[in-house]
């Protein structure tokens, strides 16, 4: 039987992990605090090979930091105070090889002021902000500002933190200069389409105080854009009227709609004109309007006595005017047919006639016509 035994050769140099390229620690961290855990060192050889010593080379010979072994960890050695700036540390682990193996890590430390205030907003009251609709997405909405009592050119980050109407907010923020944007299109869904939700400011503070922040309500509300026309319920109507209907007789009652919301859904006005026949001098001698602008509604009367015998129909343009601005409009044909009513008495053509009977004229012969008319339809 022959045994082999391979002895160890020192070829793996020791590794560190854990150890980040620069650390932010407040000038307040009490001595013995644990800045960084879970800092390993390791060397992959064995034996004697893989025994490790440290140290920490410290700028200026301050011996602010040190490194426990059997935590695993780096902890402040002194007081910062008054320490403020940053400072190059190398940490230089060895084996106990020969001949002897070593990494060197180099990393920043930066010890800044504590944080003591969290940043404020410029508003002391929840922002809100009035967009018109639109279909653009990434609009600016507008934008939100804070500033921090612990150094006013301190990076302060936006977030969107809640909705507490929708699922989520379709908004968006820019971390660095809190303006806001829309992720869908502004369109308003009532008279009042509001989202409300909150924004939070956070500070650039690292342990062991971290980061502070605060939060402040935004509301956004959508205005109507006047972008719909009001609209009859048909583009046209037909009327029969008989001709000798009284005065003030209601011809028609017509509805409108506005899909816009407020003041851009209500009717400003309605308006009539005759079409044909064309030659006619006023439209208000025969008919008139009376508008029920509540009911988004007017009612067409005739304003005076029709007469078939002179026009036996009228074409009619409605319009219906909103209150937007700019007002929009649109129009529809009322078709009016008068009817015929027997009102015409039937009269002959020849008032006088003198007739002259031949002697020996036959029974049944025709010695004169008689004619007579009626300007009643098919009278």
């Amino acid at each position: 039987i022959v045994a082999v035994v391979v002895s160890d050769v020192n070829d793996n140099p020791p590794h560190i992990y854990g150890l980040p390229d620069s650390l932010s620690i407040e000038d307040s961290t009490p001595v013995g605090s644990e800045l960084l855990k879970n800092v390993v060192l390791r060397d992959d050889d064995t034996g004697n090979n893989s025994v490790l010593t440290f140290q920490l080379i410290y700028p200026d010979n301050r011996d602010l930091l040190l490194y426990v072994e059997n935590k695993q960890a780096i902890e402040s050695k002194s007081l910062f105070k008054n320490l403020l700036g940053s400072y190059k540390f190398s940490f230089i682990v060895t084996d106990n090889g020969l001949p002897a193996l070593s990494t060197t890590v180099n990393f920043t430390l930066k010890i800044i002021k504590t944080n003591q205030f969290a940043p404020v907003f410029n508003s002391t009251t929840d922002y809100i902000f009035n967009v018109s609709e639109t279909n653009v997405i990434g609009s600016a909405i507008g934008k939100v500002s804070a500033w921090d009592a612990d150094d006013s050119n301190e990076k302060i980050t936006y977030t969107i933190k809640t909705s507490t109407n929708f699922e989520y907010a379709p908004f968006t923020v820019n971390a660095s200069n809190g303006l806001l944007t829309n992720l869908v299109a502004m369109v308003a869904t009532s008279d009042h389409t509001c989202y409300k939700f909150e924004i939070t400011a956070s500070d650039d503070g690292v342990p062991p105080t971290g980061q502070l922040s605060s939060s402040l309500n935004v509301w956004v509300n959508v205005l109507d854009l006047n972008d719909h026309q009001p609209v009859f319920t048909q583009s046209s109507y037909t009327v029969k009227i008989a001709e000798d209907v009284a005065f003030n007789t209601t011809l028609l009652v017509a509805q409108t709609s506005d899909l816009d919301f407020g003041i851009n859904a209500e009717i400003k006005n309605f308006y009539f004109n005759i079409i044909t026949p064309c030659n006619l001098t006023s439209s208000n001698d025969l008919f008139k309007l009376e508008p029920d602008l509540a009911n988004k509604r007017v009612s067409l009367l005739n304003a005076a006595q029709l007469d078939r015998e002179s026009i036996e129909s009228y074409v009619i343009e409605l319009k219906a005017v909103d209150s937007g601005v700019p007002a929009l409009e649109s129009t529809a044909n009322v078709t009016i047919i008068v009817t015929d009513v027997n009102d015409c008495i039937p009269h002959f053509m020849d008032t006088t006639a003198n007739i002259t009977v031949p002697r020996r004229t036959p029974v049944n012969f025709v010695l004169f016509t008689f004619r007579a008319q009626d300007c009643d339809l098919n009278r």
